[in-house]
Formats: C-alpha cells, structure tokens, sequence
C-alpha cells in the first residue's frame, strides 16, 4: 500500500516471504470483467516483465466471474501464464481471438493478486 509521500507500507495479508515492488496503476487495463461487482486494475507492463493486475469482489457475498484480457494492446504474443500471488497457484488460461479469459470466484470482498508472464 501507498503511503503519502511515497512510503511503502507492508500489506499484511502478503506476509513476510512475499516482497512485492511494481508500479503504481496503470490508467487503461485493456482487461474485462463481467461481473459489475469484481474490479480490476492494472499495475506495470509486459514489455518490462512486472504486469500484474488486481481482482477485487466489492460485494458482500461470493461472486463469481470471468476476465478477458486483450493481449495485442497488452503487447503480450504467444503462449501466457497467469499466476494468482497470494495462493501461489497457476489460474487455467482460455486463448480466443486475441484474448486470454480467466473463470474465477471471490468471497466478499476478497482479492487476487495475479501476474501476468509471456
């Protein structure tokens, strides 16, 4: 989390094996959710190895969804993989049209940390 003046300040929820240092949001995700309920932000670009993305389920009960990310605008070609952090697990990736889609659910107001790697 961003402190004022630039601080970093310790997510708790990432524990203490988890170091964790990408830049701050990007203004276009070039990524979907269908569900008006789970958010997603983008954090870094491909091109410099650091693309990550936040899920968040801002409702209070379980939502599931499915996220499509457009990997030209993204600068992503070829074969993807998508790792969700704070689990540690690999997250099923379907490639169509130009597009990788990911099926997920959250718990009220839960979170996925997910970096994206070519």
């Amino acid at each position: 989390m961003l402190k004022q003046g630039g601080k970093c300040e310790r997510n708790p929820r990432l524990g203490e094996g988890l170091a964790l240092a990408i830049p701050l949001d990007e203004p276009l995700t070039y990524a979907t959710s269908n569900n008006k309920k789970v958010y997603i932000e983008r954090y870094g670009r491909a091109k410099d190895g650091n693309l990550h993305f936040t899920v968040f389920n801002d409702s209070n009960r379980r939502e599931k969804f499915c996220l499509a990310f457009d990997l030209s605008s993204l600068g992503i070609r070829g074969n993807v993989e998508i790792k969700e952090m704070l689990s540690g697990r690999s997250i099923p990736v379907s490639v169509q049209k130009g597009k990788v889609e990911i099926e997920g659910e959250l718990e009220p107001e839960d979170i996925w940390l997910l970096k994206v790697k070519r």
